[in-house]
């Protein structure tokens, strides 16, 4: 149990730091992203038209199919994620929010590991049982099994 747990502990701070670099100091993820063409009239934008934080599909699918697939063709469309209320760009909270989602998820897998490990190894013990009680039940009692003897003594 102890390897268990310093396991997930190491693959916690392993996956933590790994994440810190590759959002925090890379700029790879951020490199497909578009910039909007002023931010300060967008966000008066955004919240104007949504109503309150959370996620949006435009166009919506409260519309009759007609009207959906007419605003759908004539565009545009996107997939927005709202959030009204002003927050820090880094603070501690997020930090300690994706260390503890990190730690959450590592423990999950392990969890999941052990459990398909246990029943891989009970599979393996019936399937291994179960093929030599085939061998045992085909071969004749009387009869010697072939390959006890030497190689050149086979028929």
């Amino acid at each position: 149990m102890k390897k268990i747990i310093l396991g997930i502990i190491v693959t916690t701070f392993a996956l933590y730091i790994w994440g810190f670099l590759y959002w925090g100091v890379s700029t790879i993820p951020y490199s497909g992203w578009k910039q909007t063409a002023d931010d300060e009239l967008t966000q008066q934008m955004l919240a104007e038209h949504f109503p309150e934080s959370g996620v949006y599909f435009v166009s919506g699918f409260n519309h009759e199919a007609e009207e959906l697939n007419r605003l759908f063709e004539q565009g545009p469309t996107g997939f927005v994620t709202i959030s009204l209320e002003g927050r820090s760009q880094v603070g501690p909270g997020i930090m300690i929010g994706s260390f503890v989602l990190t730690l959450l998820i590592v423990s999950l897998m392990a969890a999941m590991f052990r459990v398909a490990g246990h029943l891989l190894g009970v599979f393996m013990k019936q399937e291994s049982a179960y093929s030599g009680s085939l061998i045992t039940v085909n071969q004749p009692a009387n009869q010697e099994r072939n390959h006890d003897r030497p190689i050149h003594q086979r028929h």
